[in-house]
Formats: structure tokens, sequence, C-alpha cells
């Protein structure tokens, strides 16, 4: 689809009752959800560096570590790669409640199937139903699950997490909420906690149209993009200084970096600077 027609698209989906068509759409037009099986490998990898990265700087065992994560989505694959990966104690918050049972089902499905990926523990053998899948998800998997939920106002425990993750959320969320978000991130994490955020900096509309660079978006003035920017495919264009500095204002310290070759993305890792 050319970019200016996913523009079209995605502000009639923006309009009241949009999210519905949104999801009928998703499910029998472009079948994205559930994630195609040719494509869930390469999602499910991207909540792996986290662990990989945060577990060195953790003051506990990950399988005693109670790690938060917003932004989730409807099939919550990260969280259950972490589950996979060995984390027992999970809480994940959504603006919106977006969670499916048969959705998580499918991607439970093919975790058990393997593929490429090298989980630490075997995703066990359960059927989600509608009804008690957020009961069935704290009780069987860890996970608890809240929605909605907004990020500025968790209602969480001040110093009560030992980690904060996202993956492919920030660049979603409008850099004048940032600075709130992530003061309320810094109240909750702990003082010996760690914070890992994997940003995607690319155009979004370059991935349904190779006619455009990655960094296409650049070149429109605020005003113009205004006009390109619909709230539910949100994109705030900041670059990578940007994110720095807006977690060094937010009392946090850059423990590590992981840049993509071509700088479309990386992955931040942060604790809390010392005051």
């Amino acid at each position: 689809m050319r970019w200016q027609a996913r523009v079209v698209v995605e502000w009639v989906l923006s309009a009241p009752g949009g999210d519905r068509l949104a999801h009928v759409a998703q499910r029998h037009v472009t079948h994205s959800l559930p994630t195609p099986p040719e494509l869930f490998a390469a999602v499910a990898g991207r909540s792996i560096p986290h662990i990989a990265q945060v577990g060195p700087h953790l003051r506990v065992p990950i399988a005693e570590a109670t790690f938060y994560e917003f932004g989730a989505g409807h099939e919550l694959i990260g969280p259950l790669v972490f589950y996979g990966l060995g984390v027992n104690h999970q809480i994940v918050h959504d603006i919106r409640p977006l969670l499916r049972a048969e959705y998580v089902n499918a991607a439970l499905d093919k975790l058990r199937r393997g593929g490429a990926l090298s989980l630490h523990r075997e995703i066990p053998d359960i059927c989600l139903t509608r009804d008690s899948v957020r009961t069935q998800l704290e009780s069987e998997l860890g996970i608890r699950y809240q929605a909605p939920r907004d990020a500025e106002d968790t209602g969480l425990a001040s110093a009560s997490v030992d980690c904060i993750t996202t993956t492919s959320t920030l660049e979603h969320i409008a850099a004048g909420a940032l600075p709130a978000i992530l003061a309320e991130c810094y109240r909750v994490l702990k003082p010996d906690g760690v914070m890992s955020h994997a940003i995607d900096y690319k155009d979004h509309y370059s991935y349904g149209d190779p006619r455009i660079r990655a960094d296409h978006f650049l070149r429109f003035s605020p005003r113009q993009w205004r006009f390109l920017n619909p709230p539910r495919f949100y994109q705030n264009r900041l670059r990578h200084a940007d994110y720095l500095r807006l977690f060094r204002d937010a009392g946090f310290l850059v423990l590590a970096e992981r840049c993509d070759a071509d700088g479309g993305g990386a992955q931040v890792v942060l604790r809390k600077a010392r005051r």
C-alpha cells in the first residue's frame, strides 16, 4: 500500500469506532492478527535482548525479579517470551484493553513449537478462555495484565519493580507526554532497578511502502506532519539524542546502548542516577 493511502486509512480508523473496524481488517483483510508464522520468530526475537542486556545489571536473579512492561499489544508476545526466559513475575499494562485469549493461545502454540527461538524453559500446554484469560495468565504464567491503564499513572507502589521494559512503544507516544511517563517509571522502579527500551526510529509507513526511505517522515515540517500523523498510527519522530536527553532529564543513567547498524533503531538500558 502506498504510504499516502495508509495515511487516509489510519485517519478513518482513528475516528470513533475505528478500533473495532481496525481489528476486523487486521484479522480478516491483512491477516496480521494473529502474527503470521513466518513473521512470529522475528517479532518474538525483539524481546530476547532485553533479558540479555538487563540480566547482568539486576541485583536479584531473573526468576525473583518483578518486571513491568507497558504497550504489550493483543498477543502479549513479549511477556510470553520473558516467561520462557525465566521471568516469573510480570505486570503488563496497555492504554486500551487489547488482550484477546485466542491470540495469546496462538502465540503460546507458536512458542511451544519453538523454531528459531531458544527459550530456557518449556511453555506450558494451556488453553486460555475469554472469560478468565486475565486470571489464567497470572496463575499459570505469573503475568498480571491490567488495562486500560495509563503509563503516566500506573497505580503501582513506589519502588516496587525491578525492571521496566518497552518494545517499539516509545516512538508512538507524544514527546510532550514522555517526561511524565518517565517520571512514573522513576517512581515505581526500585533504587537498584534497571530499565530497557527498544525503540524503532524508522518511518513506520516505510514497512508497507518500500518506495520510501526509513527517514522519509523527517522531510515534513511539524505543521505538515500533523496532517500525516493520525492518532492511531502516531509517530513522534524523535531521534536517539532526543531520547537520551529525556532519559537524563528524568534522572536516569545509561548503562548500555545497542544501536542498529543503519541507525534505524536502538536498545537503551538505564538505571536511576544517584541523587
